[in-house]
């Protein structure tokens, strides 16, 4: 008997030439792992930018006017923090801002850029 020698983690010479197909090439198990599906959620504009009348929920400058390039969406809680995207969570922000703010929750961005003032979205809500 031949020795068997390792090749990779946990595959062995003897091993892989039991799964050789008749023609000499390897066979190998397909791909298991499930796929995460993700539901894609439409929302309205005009539920978004409307409610900062055409302004970055963060800075106040008004699209098109003080700022030059198209507006974003953002989302308060970031979704790698389980925020959602459903409209309650999500502002129109300018390029910056959104930039800026990545991944940082709200309280951590308004510290950092703001000095802890008010979001100008947050001076416009209604009570």
């Amino acid at each position: 008997m031949e020795p068997d020698f390792l090749i990779g983690p946990g595959l062995t010479v003897g091993a892989l030439r039991e799964r050789l197909n008749k023609n000499g090439i390897p066979f190998l198990e397909p791909h298991t792992t499930p796929v995460k599906r993700v539901r894609r959620v439409q929302i309205c504009p005009d539920a978004i930018f409307g409610k900062t009348n055409g302004k970055c929920w963060f800075c106040g400058k008004a699209f098109g006017v003080q700022l030059p390039d198209h507006p974003t969406v953002d989302h308060l809680i970031p979704q790698c923090k389980g925020g959602s995207s459903k409209s309650e969570n999500l502002v129109p922000a300018c390029r910056r801002c959104n930039a800026d703010k990545g991944d940082l929750d709200i309280e951590a961005f308004r510290q950092l850029e703001f000095g802890g003032k008010p979001f100008y979205g947050e001076a416009t809500e209604a009570p």
